[in-house]
């Protein structure tokens, strides 16, 4: 677990802050201090200023505080109700593959679902197909999820 840095360290992920820490940086090596600023500016940093690779320890212990009790039952959701389909035609609309999901587990924050499934790479898009029962080219906003084991795919439900 990342440890905090405070100047009353009581918390077994609490360390105690160095006073004179800042004061002795210039008794050290400034060629070595220059060296080590520049591999974290250019190598251990990402766009947003995120410290990479963030140690494994420490994304198990994210990912554990994170989840939320609703995540089980979505999985559970699209292993019994949703499989991959290749074709637009087939696949059933976002709108249908919510309700149907929110109705399987009522009193979930909508909110929460949309922003989880994104952080994962699933997301609402609109594709375009051939209507054979109309004969017209229409548009139809489909849900595609990340199955495990395989890619991306529009999904139906069973």
């Amino acid at each position: 677990m990342p440890f905090n840095f405070l100047h009353d360290a009581t918390a077994a992920n609490e360390k105690q802050i160095v006073p004179d820490l800042e004061d002795r940086f210039a008794e050290w090596n400034p060629s070595l201090f220059f060296l080590l600023c520049q591999v974290r500016l250019v190598l251990m940093h990402d766009a947003a200023g995120e410290v990479h690779p963030v140690p494994l320890e420490v994304k198990e212990a994210v990912e554990e505080e994170m989840r939320e009790p609703w995540v089980d039952m979505l999985d559970a959701f699209v292993r019994s109700k949703l499989e991959p389909t290749p074709q637009v035609g087939m696949a059933n609309t976002a709108a249908e593959v919510r309700d149907a999901f929110f109705k399987r587990c009522e009193g979930i924050e909508k909110r929460k679902v949309a922003l989880k499934l994104a952080s994962q790479g699933s997301q609402e898009e609109n594709k375009t197909y051939y209507d054979i029962s109309t004969h017209k080219r229409t548009t139809k906003r489909v849900y595609t999820y990340v199955f495990p084991g395989g890619g991306a795919s529009m999904v139906k439900l069973r």
